[in-house]
């Protein structure tokens, strides 16, 4: 799947409903930083990281979603996926407390919703069955999907907290 130039301008003057889709995410996620503080994006961000390796092992998942419709099996295991978020989140959350991370520079805050946003959907088209249930547009799918994208995805949170920390 190339990704020309030319086609991403008409993705930006038709976006589809992917496109926005990422767009109300990264900017719920950068509202939400706003609200919550860095401190709790620092701790969402690595619940991420532990949630994904808990459930990339999570071996009786995957006998309760053999069989069955694809987005039945795509909701049970993003349920599965964002119960283990918020516990571990919570968790991480009590383990940090105490610790402030101050949240006057904006950029930081929007920087790292960005990463975690990009981070979640690279998880999505990774562990979950995403790409059976919805059609996504190359753009997305190249931004998102296949093992260099989270690798980025899953490397670059951990440069910005590295450079927002100095």
């Amino acid at each position: 799947m190339e990704i020309s130039l030319a086609s991403v301008q008409t993705i930006m003057k038709n976006p589809t409903w992917d496109v926005l889709a990422v767009v109300f995410f990264i900017a719920a996620g950068f509202i939400y930083g706003m609200f919550a503080g860095k401190s709790r994006l620092i701790s969402v961000l690595i619940g991420t990281y532990i949630s994904s390796f808990i459930f990339s092992n999570l071996y009786f998942l995957n006998s309760f979603t053999k069989e069955g419709d694809p987005s039945t099996i795509f909701f049970v295991r993003l349920s599965v996926f964002f119960i283990l978020l918020i516990l571990i989140s919570l968790l991480v959350s009590r383990l940090l407390d105490g610790r402030t991370y101050e949240n006057k520079v904006w950029w930081h805050v929007f920087t790292l919703a960005f990463l975690e946003i990009g981070f979640l959907m690279s998880l999505a088209f990774k562990f979950l069955p995403a790409r059976d249930v919805l059609e996504f547009s190359p753009l997305i799918q190249n931004f998102f999907a296949g093992d260099t994208a989270l690798f980025w995805w899953m490397s670059l949170p951990l440069l910005a907290l590295w450079i927002i920390s100095r």
